[in-house]
């Protein structure tokens, strides 16, 4: 399935909490978003103060 997208990076992931990890649907692209470290909450598995765009995956154009 990632052949069919083209990867884009928007910022690092180093930040990120890898227990976090989210793909959000926009139309046809994919966007991965995380938790900050620190603010994830494993009880809940929620993030307390919002979520950060790393990546987008943008669709690659269908060959004829």
């Amino acid at each position: 399935m990632m052949a069919n997208y083209r990867h884009q990076r928007v910022r690092s992931a180093k930040g990120c909490d890898p227990r976090s990890y989210r793909t959000v649907v926009v139309g046809k692209h994919r966007v991965i978003v995380c938790c900050p470290r620190g603010a994830w909450d494993p009880a809940h598995q929620i993030c307390r103060v919002g979520t950060v765009a790393t990546s987008v995956l943008h669709p690659r154009q269908e060959r004829p």
